[in-house]
């Protein structure tokens, strides 16, 4: 209703991701880039605000920039330590090249909202850190944990059939 509320131009790139990523989406590449389009508006109208920053993270991450990715989570927690969901993107960005960098961000992310509604995907994103690490049976132990939290997320299982098949127990 108000074309010059950043915020709510962050918040749809959001949904948008959120589409893609649980393949809620018929055309994900179109999705990504109509993502991306949707956050560079709200960065137009305020690039102080952290749910754009943070929207910005997570479509620059599903279009290819890494970079760009990380940049704007980092300047959504400057400006929002408090900011949970940019953590978790951070983490996520980080997971495969500085695993342990992104396990410190998840936990620091899980001190500061002991009891985040994605608490189950925080302690996900220290599973794939581990997995990402060759540390399988802390990957399997946090994946566990994250299973307790939630059991209808199918990247949990992914992660623990993975470790699982590292330390060659298949069955």
């Amino acid at each position: 209703l108000d074309p010059t509320f950043a915020t709510a131009a962050g918040l749809e790139a959001l949904a948008r991701f959120t589409l893609i990523t649980y393949l809620w989406e018929p055309d994900p590449a179109r999705a990504a880039v109509e993502a991306l389009r949707v956050a560079e508006i709200g960065l137009a109208l305020d690039e102080e605000d952290p749910s754009v920053q943070t929207a910005v993270g997570f479509a620059s991450g599903i279009n290819g920039d890494h970079a760009r990715e990380i940049a704007s989570f980092e300047r959504a927690i400057e400006l929002n330590p408090s900011l949970t969901i940019a953590y978790e993107g951070l983490a996520g960005a980080l997971c495969a090249e500085r695993p342990d960098d992104a396990i410190r961000i998840s936990e620091k992310a899980i001190r500061l909202s002991p009891r985040d509604p994605h608490m189950y995907f925080l302690v996900h994103r220290i599973a794939v850190a581990h997995l990402m690490a060759g540390r399988y049976e802390d990957a399997v132990a946090r994946d566990e944990e994250a299973l307790r939290l939630r059991t209808d997320q199918p990247q949990i299982y992914r992660v623990l059939a993975a470790a699982y098949g590292y330390l060659g127990r298949s069955a």
